[in-house]
């Protein structure tokens, strides 16, 4: 008997917790029945980005190197991220040696210049010389030749009154002896202004000697201003004092162990590249050069290809700055694509337009969301709220594994509702030119003011996400109201967009209005 009694209870006991496990099974499934998991038709701006990943990137990098060799005398800057203004020094290289030779180079110059002054002293003075004497030889010449005229007129009397036995032997010959001299004279002023021929030969060759000294004076001056080259070369300053883009030059990096009295190499003698004292970056400027797969670089526009599009705008993030966004606007897409492991891409550049781009860095990683369609205050629906096709073909197709559980409410027809949600009246285009056309119909599950649940026809237009970058919606364009409470989390993927054109899959682009 004792026995018995101890197996009634425990059969009791065991009927009891078997009875209180149905149960709560049967209360968890009511619940599960009664909560379904829905969300209300609301308004909001929604986006459909194309995603990419790049580095952060300055307006440009310039290495400075020093053009002349010798030991650092004066570095103003040593530590990297200080502000450098164009035209600030950023280096002095010890100038003595250059300024020797500088001085050398001058002394020659110099010399050819006083020797040349000297030279065209003499060509001038012997030019005046010359012409004087000439002036000289030429009135001598002409005298000598009136005397021999009038010596030989005289000897020729002298002669008819020497026949006529008038005048003396003797008389005749020293009319003749005078006229002869005179006739000497003249010749002798002939030969003297022939000899100023000669003299002007020799100025000829001083001239020709100056121009040579010309010449040497041009290869000195063109050492002299070498050397002066050189010792401005070991003056480094910040480029663009000029530039009327006025870059903002940040020290990105500079040589290790660097100080006065440090010896750099000059990258001009073709030896070496010659030392890189520190580089410079303009962050006048700053860009993210993103990477885009070729199946969604068609959603993004040149604006260099087409200059009347408006550029894309884009959402930046990076690692550094966890919760912090950068705008952005493409500026030019390469015409290149590069392959790596036989994928195919694309770099983006895309400048940061917002005031805290100062924050970034180059090299910093981004995270990039190039919008390549919004709307504004559009009527939307979770995408998980939304099955494609035809209800009552969704009716028919319950077999295959992961399809929806279609809903025990018959479906019903279109209400008559007109577009919503920013559709408009219009028609539609694929942005980029696409032949897929028009809007995409389908259907959602909607919980009713009883508590029951009715399936609606509906059209979608663009699906993306909000402007946290969060959620994916889909664009109301008919069938649904503000407010309406929306059936979420179907089960399976016949309640995503999977084959539709609506830019889900890759490569594919989303409609926007004319």
């Amino acid at each position: 008997m004792k026995y018995l009694i101890i197996l009634l209870v425990v059969a009791g006991l065991a009927g009891g917790g078997f009875w209180l496990a149905h149960a709560k099974r049967v209360a968890a499934e009511n619940a599960s029945a009664t909560s379904v998991p829905t969300e209300e038709v609301t308004r909001r701006d929604i986006f459909k980005m194309v995603s990419a990943n790049g580095a952060v990137s300055s307006n440009r990098d310039v290495d400075i190197k020093c053009q002349a060799s010798g030991f650092i005398k004066t570095l103003p800057y040593t530590d990297v991220s200080a502000e450098v203004k164009p035209g600030d020094l950023l280096c002095l290289v010890d100038p003595n040696d250059e300024n020797r030779l500088l001085e050398t180079a001058k002394a020659v110059v110099d010399a050819d210049n006083a020797r040349i002054v000297e030279a065209q002293f003499n060509v001038q003075s012997a030019t005046m010389a010359l012409e004087t004497t000439r002036q000289r030889d030429e009135a001598a010449l002409a005298s000598s030749e009136a005397r021999a005229k009038q010596a030989r007129a005289k000897a020729e009397r002298t002669q008819k009154l020497f026949e006529d036995k008038l005048a003396s032997q003797e008389d005749l010959e020293t009319d003749q002896t005078a006229a002869a001299q005179a006739d000497a004279d003249v010749l002798t002023s002939k030969a003297a202004i022939a000899e100023l021929e000669q003299q002007k030969v020799d100025i000829q060759a001083k001239e020709t000697t100056i121009k040579e000294m010309q010449a040497a004076l041009k290869q000195d001056q063109f050492r002299a201003d070498t050397a002066q080259q050189n010792v401005n070369y070991c003056t480094v300053t910040a480029p663009g004092a000029d530039d009327p883009q006025k870059p903002r030059w940040f020290i990105s990096s500079i040589l290790a162990n660097i100080a006065p009295g440090y010896l750099v190499q000059s990258g001009s003698s073709g030896f070496s590249a010659g030392t890189t004292i520190m580089t410079l970056s303009d962050l006048s400027h700053i860009y993210v050069l993103a990477t885009v797969d070729e199946s969604d670089i068609g959603q993004v526009v040149d604006p260099n290809r087409d200059p009347n599009h408006t550029q894309q705008k884009c959402k930046i993030t990076v690692d550094a700055y966890p919760g912090v966004q950068f705008d952005g606007l493409v500026q030019r897409v390469a015409t290149k694509g590069v392959s790596t492991s036989n994928v195919v891409t694309f770099e983006v550049k895309i400048e940061v337009t917002s005031e805290n781009r100062i924050l970034l860095r180059p090299l910093m990683t981004a995270t990039v969301k190039i919008i390549s369609a919004e709307r504004d205050n559009a009527l939307v629906i979770p995408q998980s709220a939304f099955m494609r096709g035809d209800p009552t073909e969704q009716e028919q197709h319950t077999a295959a594994p992961g399809d929806a559980t279609p809903s025990s409410q018959p479906a019903s027809r279109p209400s008559g509702r007109g577009r919503r949600g920013g559709g408009g009246g219009g028609g539609y285009a694929y942005a980029g030119g696409s032949k897929e056309t028009g809007p995409v119909a389908g259907t959602v599950t909607i919980v009713n003011k009883t508590g029951g649940q009715e399936t609606r026809n509906v059209t979608v237009g663009l699906n993306g996400v909000d402007a946290s970058g969060l959620g994916d919606y889909a664009e109301v364009l008919s069938g649904l109201d503000e407010g309406d409470a929306v059936l979420t989390n179907k089960s399976g993927g016949e309640s995503k967009w999977s084959g539709q054109g609506q830019g889900q899959g890759r490569g594919q682009r989303p409609f926007i209005p004319r």
